[in-house]
């Protein structure tokens, strides 16, 4: 099995990364993946070991999504709109979400994405 973590170093300009090991979906084949900071980049998430996570393309946007949903609301997302989303990727963005501060509408930066 290859190493995800070399995967994401060790691939030319322009390639995207390929694995299975995703942190909040299930893969049998290989998609492409992402790095995510648990606590993103543009909300004060330092780029360490502790805080990133590999997720493939549609985990990593359903984390922000979610998290996006989280500072609309104040955290209070209503189930009707928390169901669509895995209980993985309700975790990760709902831990960057109170590790910042818990941020409302007002006080959150345009782009929170890492």
């Amino acid at each position: 099995m290859v190493d995800p973590d070399h995967a994401l170093k060790a691939n030319a300009p322009y390639t995207m990364p390929m694995g299975k090991s995703c942190s909040v979906h299930r893969h049998d084949s290989w998609v492409p993946m992402e790095r995510h900071h648990v606590l993103p980049a543009a909300l004060g998430g330092p780029s360490t070991k502790d805080n990133l996570i590999t997720v493939c393309c549609n985990g990593h946007y359903a984390i922000h999504e979610f998290m996006r949903q989280l500072i609309l609301t104040g955290g209070k997302v209503p189930w009707e709109q928390a169901r669509h989303y895995g209980a993985k990727v309700r975790e990760y963005a709902t831990s960057g979400w109170e590790q910042s501060g818990s941020p409302t509408k007002a006080q959150a930066p345009v782009d929170s994405s890492d």
